[in-house]
């Protein structure tokens, strides 16, 4: 039993039947999984969230052309939409939905 069920106060869980096993397998695998993806993904994240800065910030402060301001836009897009598939892809990792 974790430490956690304890504090609460829960009680010991019945004895583990076949499927109760393979679940705790799978959990235990997208655990890893999630934690490895993480570790992957954190630092790029970072680094995208950073160039969000920049990318909000000189629109409005410099007058760019129509093409440029363009460009900013579609990668102030590309970006949104990479945090968005890291976020769902995160989603389906995680152990305890």
């Amino acid at each position: 039993m974790g430490l956690w069920n304890r504090l609460a106060g829960r009680s010991a869980a019945p004895t583990t039947t076949r499927p109760d096993v393979q679940t705790e397998r799978v959990t235990r695998d997208r655990g890893e999984a999630f934690e490895r993806f993480s570790r992957v993904v954190d630092g790029p994240m970072m680094i995208l969230a950073l160039a969000m800065i920049p990318l909000i910030v000189v629109p409005v402060i410099v007058d760019l052309s129509p093409g440029l301001d363009r460009a900013f836009v579609a990668i102030d897009y590309l970006v949104w939409a990479v945090f968005a598939v890291e976020y769902v892809v995160k989603l389906c990792l995680a152990p305890d939905r």
